[in-house]
């Protein structure tokens, strides 16, 4: 790969299964990732992804290195929660921030019961008030399909803070 960033700036970025390889500005990639940082400031000059203990396809590679370049990606609903683990990992926190964004505009009430183990598992708050929140607007729903019975105790309790504030009960 050829590329006109001067060897003291350039960072290499591969996945070895299909020797795909990415030529990156040590200033940007140390800006959007803190992982990528450490791996800078510790003078390493490359990243293989497959050396990482994290279960990564060559599109999730793709989409990561897309992100960190352009700051924009398209997701596929497929691939939300592979993106969601690779960017805690590498400490893309911009790139949690845009799929939990994204996680937050599907909740219904087919998945919001999910999205909260989701929202615990990656300690998201937004996310976790956004599904406390639907709860609430929809409580005679989530009642009436017995949704209720299903919140963990730390759950119902978070939703009766919620209703106490906004002076109704469950």
């Amino acid at each position: 790969i050829k590329s006109n960033i001067s060897p003291q700036y350039k960072f290499i970025l591969q996945f070895s299964p299909s020797s795909q390889q990415y030529i990156i500005n040590k200033e940007l990639i140390s800006i959007k990732s803190i992982l990528f940082s450490n791996y800078i400031s510790s003078s390493d000059s490359s990243f293989d992804f497959t050396k990482a203990n994290v279960n990564a396809k060559s599109s999730d590679f793709d989409s990561i290195v897309k992100f960190i370049m352009d700051g924009a990606i398209e997701i596929q609903s497929k691939d939300i929660l592979d993106l969601l683990d690779l960017s805690i990992y590498f400490m893309i926190d911009n790139l949690t921030s845009c799929i939990e964004i994204l996680l937050e505009e599907i909740i219904d009430f087919d998945n919001v019961l999910c999205l909260i183990e989701i929202s615990k598992d990656y300690d998201l708050t937004f996310l976790y008030r956004a599904c406390i929140i639907f709860l609430m607007i929809h409580l005679t729903e989530i009642k009436s399909k017995g949704m209720i019975k299903h919140l963990q105790a730390e759950d119902k309790e978070q939703l009766k803070q919620f209703l106490l504030i906004n002076n109704k009960s469950l």
